[in-house]
């Protein structure tokens, strides 16, 4: 639904205010006649829900593009029942004054809600649902079968894997795609396997992602991480349509999303929270993938003002092909859940002078893998 007139300058800035997402409760203005208001959840609610105490007048009307609903004989009737996030309402008052309402809003406060092994950063992957980013890459050592993430954001192991097999008592972090464990009916599908004669004989066989009935093949969802929650059902890989909401698509209360950098040494992308204000640490070159790391240095110290705000940080991990490693400090390589072709799957990429979400690299190569846990 589309309206040319504006009704009162000052809910440009009350509608601005409300797409905080820790918001909890929004007081908004109900002006005599017509008042433009959004709703800021990042869940669907209810319009009784959302107006908690306040009691319409008889007569009054909300349009949407969904339709129309009026207010008779103390009920909403009409052609919706429910505020969506992200859509815009006209709310028609029949009073003669502008009432003050405590507009309720479905959406966690992410700083009580944080899962276990999660940055406390919200980052919306679609117009409906959000995510946060597990604390750093998911790591695997077969000896024990154990999955663990790394401890720190910029950690990744570099030729450690070199050493990938069954029986290796180390860790690694660079995995062939769908090689959760999850025997999915195709050739290779251990965490370990390094076989490189065919990407086909990878991950789901096949066209497909790692999703439906092929969602164990998905790391995060198959296997308990022992330091994010340690159950299965957790965690899961973001598909190719993800990656590229979070860098291109989301909107930000700063307006930026990302920005290379150089965080403790090492090479990599800052994905930056829905909720990220630009006073918490001036970056360089937001949002432009072409530029080199050295646009932005960070100290392990300042890196933890920009952590405890939410802020993701990817390291540049490299690629693995059989048991040769390359690339780690200079390029990262992210696998997402979607498929390219039986022998292609898709995948986040960047390095020195670009950074594309738009990739695809054959199935049986070693990446990096970073999960999410979605917000219910």
């Amino acid at each position: 639904m589309n309206r040319l007139r504006m009704v009162t300058i000052c809910l440009l800035a009350m509608m601005a205010a409300s797409l905080s997402v820790k918001a909890q409760e929004v007081t908004i203005s109900l002006l005599p006649g017509w008042t433009w208001i959004s709703y800021p959840g990042t869940e669907p609610v209810d319009i009784v829900t959302a107006f908690g105490s306040f009691t319409p007048m008889e007569g009054d009307v909300i349009e949407s593009q969904f339709g129309i609903v009026n207010y008779i004989e103390g009920e909403w009737l009409g052609d919706f029942n429910q505020f969506y996030p992200g859509y815009g309402y006209l709310y028609y008052s029949n009073r003669p004054m502008t009432v003050l309402v405590t507009f309720n809003v479905q959406q966690p406060d992410p700083q009580g809600d944080v899962p276990v092994g999660a940055i406390n950063g919200l980052f919306s992957v679609s117009a409906t649902q959000q995510v946060y980013f597990s604390q750093g890459n998911l790591q695997y050592q077969a000896s024990t079968d154990t999955w663990r993430f790394a401890e720190n954001q910029w950690d990744f192991l570099g030729n450690d894997n070199r050493n990938i097999s069954s029986t290796y008592s180390g860790w690694i972090d660079l995995f062939g795609w769908g090689t959760s464990g999850w025997d999915c009916g195709n050739t290779y599908y251990h965490p370990w396997d390094s076989n490189n004669s065919s990407g086909s004989h990878y991950g789901r066989p096949g066209a497909g992602d790692l999703i439906g009935a092929y969602a164990n093949a998905d790391w995060g969802v198959y296997n308990p991480i022992s330091n994010g929650g340690n159950t299965t059902n957790r965690w899961r890989t973001l598909l190719r349509e993800e990656w590229n909401y979070v860098f291109y698509t989301r909107s930000t209360v700063s307006g930026i999303r990302y920005a290379k950098a150089q965080v403790n040494d090492v090479n990599g992308v800052i994905l930056l929270p829905d909720d990220w204000t630009t006073d918490t640490y001036n970056l360089s070159n937001a949002d432009d993938g072409d530029v080199d790391y050295s646009c932005n240095i960070i100290s392990a110290t300042d890196w933890t003002t920009l952590e405890n705000a939410g802020a993701v940080f990817l390291p540049a991990a490299g690629y693995r092909f059989g048991t040769t490693v390359g690339h780690f400090g200079t390029c990262g390589y992210y696998w997402s859940a979607s498929y390219f072709n039986s022998s292609y799957a898709c995948l986040l990429s960047f390095k020195p002078a670009s950074a594309s979400t738009a990739n695809a690299s054959n199935r049986s190569y070693g990446r990096s893998v970073r999960v999410v846990c979605p917000v219910e």
